[in-house]
């Protein structure tokens, strides 16, 4: 079950200074968080659709990787508690426009994203 929307307006706010234009997007209502189920969806009107899953952290790594030579239109960012105090509230994986975030990246200086 997805967290309250509350959980995920104080993750986004705690991440904004490293991820300033996630919290915009997540304020306009750019992001969608639902559960994981068979399949993903184009990102649409969306900057990032967060897919919680309950695999454990390792499959969900993998999965990951999977999907990121299927769909190499989009990176597929994994994130969970253990990723410390920017880590999401619960296990995600986390799809974005690959050109989008490469663009961004290169407008703030980011050579190597942390995930």
């Amino acid at each position: 079950m997805a967290k309250k929307r509350s959980d995920w307006s104080q993750y986004f706010e705690q991440i904004k200074t490293v991820c300033p234009w996630s919290w915009r997007a997540w304020q306009q209502g750019q992001i969608l968080i639902t559960k994981y189920r068979k399949g993903f969806r184009p990102l649409a009107e969306y900057q990032a659709i967060i897919y919680i899953t309950d695999r454990k952290p390792r499959q969900t790594k993998k999965f990951a990787k999977k999907l990121q030579q299927a769909y190499p239109r989009y990176e597929f960012l994994v994130s969970d508690q253990s990723y410390g105090p920017n880590g999401t509230p619960t296990s995600v994986i986390i799809q974005q426009d690959m050109q989008i975030l490469h663009d961004l990246r290169h407008k703030l200086g980011v050579k190597n994203p942390s995930q």
